[in-house]
């Protein structure tokens, strides 16, 4: 694991901007997943504008989201499928149809995260995906548990999480408590990861991800058994970590 220390967050948007351009430029037929949150927003501003700049093809990737709040619907302004087309694919003119998420309406949920398993698979896994982290470690959906679910699955997001995430809804209160996300087996067969974090309050689960100790209640810390992972921070979520 290689990890970046940027001096802000600017700065490690930028960064990281860079390298996600970079592995779409030398691998443009790339299936990928990419993070939601407020983190990502300038990250994915500034990779909009270098893809723009360098003239990197886009048209044939493939984006699989990693997670969707249980009856939520594409188009609901809340959603990640809304958010990421409103970020990221829709400005690089990536057509609905290669774009996948799983469907967290359906009928029979537990078929739906089979089938969107199945689906990622089928298309040969994913090659990209970027990471945000919570504060108590999570990764996509996947929260902290004495045992954590290798495909897709359906999640009790935590209260923290809930809390977290209470900044995009009217109130606390309509913060969905479920959501199906890819599990950790899917996050690590994929070819490359990135993982980022900014602000003071990612500082603490940060140097604990550092103690190097694979842990079901620290779910990030499993990125450790991957071969390609680099993650960029900026100096505030680093301030734990012994040089």
């Amino acid at each position: 694991m290689k990890y970046i220390v940027t001096k802000d967050y600017d700065e490690m948007s930028c960064k990281t901007a860079e390298l996600m351009a970079d592995y779409i430029e030398q691998k443009p037929a790339a299936n990928i997943s990419l993070a939601t949150g407020s983190t990502v927003v300038g990250i994915y501003e500034r990779f909009v504008e270098l893809v723009k700049k360098r003239g990197i093809s886009t048209g044939s990737l493939k984006g699989f989201n990693m997670d969707e709040y249980i009856s939520m619907s594409y188009d609901n302004p809340n959603s990640f499928y809304r958010f990421l087309n409103e970020h990221v694919y829709k400005k690089l003119d990536i057509p609905p149809s290669r774009i996948f998420a799983p469907d967290a309406c359906a009928n029979d949920l537990e078929k739906a995260c089979d089938d969107y398993s199945a689906k990622i698979e089928n298309a040969g896994g994913l090659n990209f995906i970027l990471l945000g982290i919570g504060t108590d470690g999570h990764i996509a959906f996947n929260m902290p548990d004495k045992v954590l679910h290798s495909e897709t699955h359906i999640e009790d997001l935590s209260d923290e999480t809930r809390a977290a995430n209470a900044r995009f809804f009217d109130c606390a209160e309509n913060v969905p408590r479920q959501a199906i996300t890819i599990g950790m087996g899917t996050i690590l067969r994929s070819k490359k990861i990135l993982l980022v974090a900014g602000g003071k309050s990612k500082s603490a689960v940060i140097a604990k991800m550092f103690e190097r100790k694979i842990d079901p209640l620290l779910p990030a810390s499993f990125l450790w058994l991957h071969n390609n992972v680099t993650c960029v921070f900026d100096k505030a979520s680093a301030d734990g970590l012994k040089q």
